[in-house]
């Protein structure tokens, strides 16, 4: 019962949306043990984005009704969730945790415990006001890459994280306003303390191959796509509002180094890589 309220926290928090369904797996010839389940880690749970766990074997509908199944607690945090928390079972911190990782636009990324009401496990906050670091405001479409029908008051964080599960790493990007000047960083904490890995963060800079003149401008791009951990690189999408030309940038995992980049338009704008949140395949 124990694990199946776990999962049942995740679904209360709306980890994912239902993908176009897949024909039903065959039965395993025995249930594979719950402590098997690797966890939400990347947006819709899987590289080929399905948003399916199909070695699923607790959520059963004798288990999934009124009595059993449903919302345990809620926690309350400091701005819009656009990116699709995660949940990251099995951590060993200060105890072992099944913890479920949510990141805002207010610029923060929260570690909850997802079987017990508690105070966060850790918060991270990557603004300071004092020092003139803020969020990125959006309450005037005068406002470089703002549309407030679309997300007001602040952009933050947007893209859905990526964790490797092999590291215990996260990986998430952050856009901030310090003094009016707009800044892409990659940062990477541990997922059992919140704390950045030494090397992290990274500020994001690149330059379109072929196109020497053409350079990454925080100012106009905007990281709303889920990040992608695949082979040992960490690929980053940006597009826009209107007027940027669209990248992918890949950093190495470890040493965070830019091993990948492509922009979509070099000799032109209006083209990106978008998807609030989720992640482009």
């Amino acid at each position: 019962m124990r694990k199946l309220c776990s999962f049942a926290t995740v679904a209360a928090i709306a980890l994912t949306a239902c993908a176009s369904p897949l024909p039903a797996p065959r039965p395993p010839a025995s249930s594979p043990p719950a402590d098997a389940f690797p966890g939400v880690l990347t947006w819709h749970n899987d590289r080929a984005r399905t948003g399916q766990n199909r070695a699923e074997t607790l959520l059963t509908p004798t288990l999934v009704n009124r009595e059993r199944f449903g919302k345990l607690f809620s926690y309350r945090v400091d701005g819009q969730i656009y990116a699709q928390p995660l949940y990251v079972p099995r951590v060993r911190g200060h105890g072992t945790h099944d913890v479920v990782i949510v990141a805002t636009e207010h610029d923060s990324v929260f570690a909850f415990d997802a079987l017990v009401a508690r105070a966060p496990l850790w918060h991270d906050s990557f603004i300071d006001p004092g020092r003139g670091i803020t969020t990125v405001p959006c309450t005037s479409p005068r406002q470089p890459e703002c549309d407030p029908t679309i997300m007001a008051p602040e952009h933050g964080i947007t893209g859905t994280p990526v964790v490797d599960p092999a590291t215990g790493r996260l990986y998430v990007d952050v856009q901030t306003d310090e003094r009016g000047r707009f800044v892409h960083r990659l940062h990477v904490l541990d997922v059992a303390s919140g704390a950045e890995v030494p090397g992290s963060p990274v500020t994001v800079h690149a330059t379109a191959p072929g196109f020497p003149g053409v350079d990454f401008h925080p100012h106009t791009a905007f990281q709303r796509s889920g990040l992608a951990l695949d082979r040992g690189i960490v690929y980053v999408p940006y597009a826009s509002n209107d007027d940027a030309r669209g990248w992918m940038i890949g950093f190495d995992a470890a040493t965070l180094d830019v091993v990948r980049v492509f922009c979509v338009t070099p000799k032109g704008t209006r083209r990106d890589l978008g998807g609030w949140g989720r992640a482009s395949r």
